[in-house]
């Protein structure tokens, strides 16, 4: 039931995000009072992230975002986080309110890149379902996506650097736990909160304008 409210209340909503005003909690919300961001009400991972700074460094926009996420998502995954922070950053830079902007998903059809989708409904409350999101099938699947809002277009895409690191992380948790195991899992998700807490949108993701 809670899950069901805290996706209502931001993909309900239709106006920008305002992540610096005094009381940021309250923006976003249509059923909530205010979104949670006090460690007591997470889990003991993202508590941690919390106490870190991570709502200070990042925003409670992104927060959200990745919260809800993971929350319709019922796993904490890598791509997930990446696709609820390019989401951020995208509205951002095209200054769009939510539900309002078209994207074009670059990752395929077939995962772990398509589990970007859902971090990227839960921050800009664009959905499959308001038929504003849509998947593009390219020979070679990547982190990346097109979005429209106004006129105004840019593509968003993860750099190479990062996309390496990623690799690595789930390299080695293959190498050390074997592939799909239980333990394997673990470990991805034990990087997933790496990722949140390390990866900066703005610093991550390659921008490219292509209508302004």
């Amino acid at each position: 039931m809670i899950v069901t409210v805290l996706l209502f209340a931001i993909l309900s909503v239709g106006m920008p995000l305002q992540a610096d005003d005094a009381d940021p909690s309250r923006h976003g919300t249509l059923i909530l009072e205010r979104f949670p961001i006090s460690a007591e009400w997470y889990r003991p991972e993202a508590a941690a992230l919390i106490r870190e700074g991570v709502v200070e460094r990042y925003g409670v926009e992104e927060w959200r975002a990745v919260v809800l996420a993971q929350e319709l998502h019922q796993h904490v995954g890598i791509y997930t986080i990446l696709g609820a922070k390019m989401g951020v950053r995208a509205r951002s830079l095209l200054q769009a309110p939510t539900r309002a902007v078209e994207v074009m998903l670059d990752t395929g059809g077939n995962g772990p890149m398509t589990c970007a989708a859902d971090g990227i409904q839960a921050s800009l409350a664009s959905t499959f379902g308001q038929t504003l999101v849509r998947l593009n099938h390219p020979e070679v699947p990547r982190l990346a996506a097109t979005f429209e809002f106004e006129g105004r277009a840019l593509r968003l895409i993860l750099k190479p650097e990062h996309q390496d690191v990623i690799q690595g992380y789930v390299s080695t948790a293959r190498e050390q736990h074997g592939d799909l195991s239980p333990e394997y899992f673990q470990e991805l998700e034990r990087i997933s909160y790496q990722v949140w807490s390390d990866f900066d949108r703005s610093e991550v993701f390659a921008v490219e304008w292509l209508k302004d």
